[in-house]
């Protein structure tokens, strides 16, 4: 019996369609599913429908809405209305779109108004790039014009003259700008147009002239020309220079106005040249090629170089046949400093390049300047004539001269010193150099330059720098104020004194100049300066003075007034400084900028304190603080 059931239930659990009772009852609970449903699941609900009249009045209210806003915008672009569009003014710009650097160019602006109403208070707004001028040479950079009422259906014209100065090939770009105003309206509207040319030739010409070879450490002249292509004055031109790494320059006519490579050639008419010839020598490698670069433009305030017209021109470097070399102190360097007093030695150093023997060499030195000791020059194996102050060497003197053999080399030398005080006289008398002009020469044994003399010229330059004075003195009885106080100084009480600082200069102009120093809390600045103009500022945070002298000129205290100024300041002593000397005022600084050597000067002097070692009236028992 229970086989059959047994057999009974397993077909019925494999029938398709089948279903128990517990599962036909839980399908009557969730719908027909055997699993329950989702928490989120709902019976499904029948979809209401929009009744066909209300698809059809939204339609049509659809319809009108879209009609209305079509009339609008219509209405908005056709009808004469106040509303002014930018799209119906016309900016026409005629001009040329190549033009020569400095050429006086006319640019033309016409503006159609084809709107239907006035455009009130116009202007006409040209912003022109850097270096623009007008016809008088007058700087152009914004310019604005009035053109007042521009009426429906008018068309105004505007011309401008400018010269454009720049680099061959270089775009400028000028940007134009009508502003204007509606009736009965501040606000202001504008439309903008841009106008391009191109320089076809640089204002300024340069060329520069130079060997196409030339021997390492060789004597150079570089010859640099500049000629105005402009219709129209360059004004304030500058030419820059910039030399090739192993070129050490000696002189130029003119001088510089700045450095070794700025000259300042004013302004520039029509067709005009300036010249500039510089000596100097170029040292490098074999076959090594050196290029050198000048530039023409202007100078802007803050020292920028605006370039107008460039030139390049390269020369390669070949060994000499026979070399002589300058050491000072031990130095070949291109820079060469020394000061009043300076002990100087000097040896001339010579190498044999050939492959031959060079005989019978001879070395000249030339020692040209006022700033050396005549009396100390002493000549190792050779001799000094004092005629034309030169110094000789030959094999007579020199026997390692009689023959130089290939690669052979040799020294000669010499000393001298610099004068402790070097002669100033006028304003004239600053920027002492000495310059030293080797050379040597020789004849040649090889096939290729048999019986042929050999020559090689060196030159350098010692620039001598300046010694700045800087004196410092406090005094309590003498100076240009009254001071008041107790002297000694007393606790609790307060003593004025007056300090000095003063600056006196010899052979070299400076710049730059600063004299700082702070003074000790105890002490305070009364705020009394004499001269009143002078550029003193005190410090109040930190105590701190300044002295802004800047240019201290040559001769400043032998044959020019020395720069000084003089304050006021008031000690008010403590009980724990009773028995000393306090200090009035701290360590004192100097910088500087020497124009001629083209470097820093600091000077430091030490601290003043109430021992008055520079007021004739003070006596000693007067500089110590009593109770």
């Amino acid at each position: 019996m229970d086989g059959n059931n047994l057999k009974k239930l397993k077909e019925r659990l494999y029938k398709k369609g089948e279903i128990f009772e517990e599962r036909q009852e839980r399908a009557s609970i969730y719908g027909g599913r055997e699993k329950p449903p989702p928490l989120y699941w709902q019976p499904p609900q029948e979809k209401r429908k929009m009744p066909k009249k209300m698809k059809k009045i939204f339609i049509i209210l659809a319809i009108i809405f879209f009609v209305i806003l079509l009339g609008f915008v219509l209405y908005f672009l056709f009808s004469d209305t106040n509303i002014i569009s930018s799209r119906n003014i016309n900016i026409e710009i005629k001009g040329p779109t190549y033009i020569n650097g400095g050429q006086l160019s006319n640019i033309n602006v016409f503006i159609e108004n084809k709107n239907k109403n006035v455009l009130e208070l116009a202007d006409l707004i040209f912003e022109f790039p850097d270096n623009v001028f007008s016809s008088d040479g007058a700087p152009l950079s914004r310019e604005r014009f009035s053109l007042g009422k521009i009426n429906s259906g008018e068309v105004v014209n505007k011309t401008i003259g400018a010269a454009f100065f720049g680099l061959e090939n270089e775009e400028k770009k000028v940007n134009i700008t009508l502003e204007y105003r509606l009736a009965d309206s501040n606000a202001i509207f504008a439309k903008s147009e841009e106008y391009t040319v191109k320089i076809s030739k640089p204002a300024i010409g340069v060329s520069i002239s130079l060997p196409k070879e030339v021997n390492s450490r060789q004597e150079l002249n570089i010859t640099i020309e500049a000629i105005s292509n402009s219709e129209s004055i360059a004004k304030d031109i500058s030419l820059q220079m910039v030399y090739p790494g192993g070129f050490q320059f000696f002189s130029a006519d003119p001088k510089p106005s700045s450095g070794n490579n700025t000259w300042s050639l004013g302004d520039i008419a029509s067709l005009q040249k300036k010249e500039i010839t510089i000596k100097g020598i170029i040292e490098g490698q074999d076959l090594e090629e050196k290029a050198f670069n000048a530039l023409v433009g202007v100078l802007d305030e803050n020292g920028n170089f605006s370039s107008y017209g460039a030139s390049s021109e390269t020369l390669v470097i070949k060994k000499s046949p026979l070399n002589l070399s300058i050491f000072i102190n031990g130095q070949d360097m291109e820079k060469n400093i020394a000061r009043p007093g300076d002990s100087m030695r000097v040896n001339l150093q010579w190498l044999n390049n050939l492959v031959g023997s060079i005989r019978d060499a001879k070395i000249e030195l030339a020692i040209t300047g006022n700033a050396q000791n005549e009396q100390s020059i002493s000549v190792i194996q050779g001799s000094y004539r004092t005629a034309d102050k030169k110094l000789i060497w030959n094999s007579s003197s020199l026997p390692e001269l009689a023959s130089i053999n290939p690669g052979g080399n040799g020294k000669a030398q010499f000393s001298f010193s610099i004068k402790d005080l070097l002669p100033i006289n006028n304003i004239n008398d600053k920027n002492f150099s000495i310059v030293l002009e080797g050379k040597i020469s020789g004849i040649g044994t090889s096939e290729q330059i048999e019986n042929q003399e050999i020559l090689f010229l060196v030159q350098k330059e010692i620039k001598i720098a300046s010694p700045l004075n800087f004196n410092a003195s406090v005094m309590h009885y003498a100076g240009a104020f009254k001071n008041t106080g107790p002297m000694p100084p007393q606790v609790g009480k307060e003593t004025t004194y007056t300090v000095r600082w003063s600056l006196g200069n010899n052979s070299n102009d400076f710049s730059k100049a600063i004299v700082s120093a702070s003074l000790p809390s105890y002490v305070r600045w009364l705020n009394v300066v004499s001269p009143a103009d002078t550029d003193i500022k005190f410090k109040e945070r930190n105590g701190i003075v300044v002295w802004n002298v800047d240019n201290v000129p040559a001769g400043s205290g032998i044959i020019l007034p020395s720069k000084e100024v003089i304050f006021q300041i008031g000690l008010t002593p403590s009980a724990s400084q009773i028995g000393s000397s306090p200090i009035l005022v701290n360590e004192q600084k100097l910088d500087a900028y020497d124009n001629f050597i083209q470097d820093v000067f600091n000077s430091k002097i030490p601290s003043l304190d109430t021992m008055l070692k520079n007021d004739e009236q003070f006596k000693h028992d007067e500089g110590r603080v009593i109770k």
